[in-house]
């Protein structure tokens, strides 16, 4: 059983990563724990949008993600687990 992300898909996505961690100034291993917040944030939604549990708005959607997305970081930048 491989772990999240598997080995296949971490490697292809390295380069996606490493641009992040850069953008971001946060070391590859933080850079993987933010995206996996992400990543399980969106496919949360995905599901919800999928089976008509709450209707598309573009606008608040990308609202959360944002907010997902600077909290992971911040908490990150800061230390926290």
């Amino acid at each position: 059983v491989h772990s999240f992300p598997t080995r296949r898909s971490s490697d292809l996505l390295e380069p996606i990563l490493t641009i992040f961690s850069q953008g971001i100034q946060i070391d590859m291993i933080k850079t993987k724990e933010i995206f996996r917040i992400l990543f399980l944030f969106v496919h949360g939604y995905a599901s919800m949008l999928a089976n008509n549990t709450i209707s598309f708005d573009e606008k608040s959607i990308a609202n959360d993600l944002e907010l997902v997305l600077d909290g992971a970081i911040c908490m990150k930048q800061e230390g926290a687990k």
